[in-house]
């Protein structure tokens, strides 16, 4: 049996997916679990954060219980974008539901900055236009409602993110709050150019530094951790794109110096598109290489 293996975890608006491979990008286990959406309101779309959570550690427990005995090397996460949520940086709990990308319950406060002219500056700094359904006018949302909520957060008292940092959050119990920066520039809270996040645009929708998590490249995180009866892997990879998330891994902890081989493992993640590669990979790869050079 392999003894170096990469879980990977899809979690979507609907279900979750997990994957585990081994050194061989063969998949030796899968799991799934679906997610349920709640419908408050016209227009209202949410779901109960520790649910997702409750739905990607079922579906890990149940692939790697399927496997027994193994080590994990790495985890990649994806996941729905724009979804946002906040919990309480103590204990752990979310504090209100988790606003999915659908939402419009916001359409009336982006109205607004649009009547004020702020389309062209969102759009500089951001790449994004003015719409409910980017994280930060959400967010703003949840800090106004939830009782105490903006002096909580001025205090420090709160984390906010997108589904990767509440995974990263609850995988690592506590010790890491952050996420990708290709999640974090569909929040609009991200300026493009400087790849931080921005204090105009934090002061534009109310929202404090101090909830946010650290935004990096891929969110490599080294770490130690001893889950169930199993123990986590040295890095998480995150990402927003399952197909990057798969294939990295592989070529990031050096299971491959045959690129070839990392399709066989993207195509589990986007099979209708990858699956030439898996017979093709080689030549594919060689004939761009000597398009390149006779160029």
């Amino acid at each position: 049996m392999s003894t170096r293996h990469i879980l990977a975890i899809d979690q979507g608006t609907t279900n979750t997916k997990v994957l585990l491979f081994d050194e061989q990008a063969a998949v030796v286990a899968r799991a799934s679990r679906p997610v349920a959406i709640e419908f408050p309101r016209p227009g209202w779309v949410e779901q109960d954060a520790e649910a997702i959570w409750r739905s990607v550690e079922d579906a890990l427990s149940e692939c790697l219980t399927a496997v027994g005995g193994i080590n994990v090397d790495a985890v990649a996460v994806t996941n729905q974008r724009e979804t946002v949520l906040l919990w309480d940086r103590k204990t752990g709990s979310p504090v209100g539901p988790a606003i999915v990308w659908q939402c419009r319950r916001t359409a009336e406060f982006c109205d607004a900055l649009r009547a004020r002219g702020l389309q062209s500056q969102l759009e500089t700094a951001t790449g994004l236009t003015i719409d409910p359904l980017f994280s930060a006018s959400k967010l703003r949302w949840l800090l106004t409602t939830i009782p105490d909520g903006m002096r909580r957060a001025e205090q420090g008292e709160l984390c906010a993110g997108t589904i990767d940092s509440w995974l990263l959050w609850r995988l690592t119990t506590g010790a890491v709050h952050a996420c990708d920066v290709t999640n974090a520039s569909r929040t609009q809270l991200l300026n493009l150019r400087s790849a931080a996040w921005d204090p105009e645009l934090l002061a534009l929708f109310s929202i404090p530094a101090a909830i946010l998590p650290a935004a990096g490249v891929l969110a490599l995180l080294t770490f130690m951790e001893q889950w169930n009866s199993y123990f986590w892997p040295r890095a998480i990879l995150t990402t927003d794109n399952p197909t990057l998330q798969v294939s990295v891994a592989f070529i990031s902890y050096g299971y491959y110096t045959d690129y070839s081989m990392v399709f066989a493992a993207t195509a589990v993640a986007t099979l209708p598109l990858v699956v030439v590669f898996i017979v093709f990979g080689r030549q594919i790869i060689s004939g761009i290489m000597e398009g390149a050079v006779k160029a």
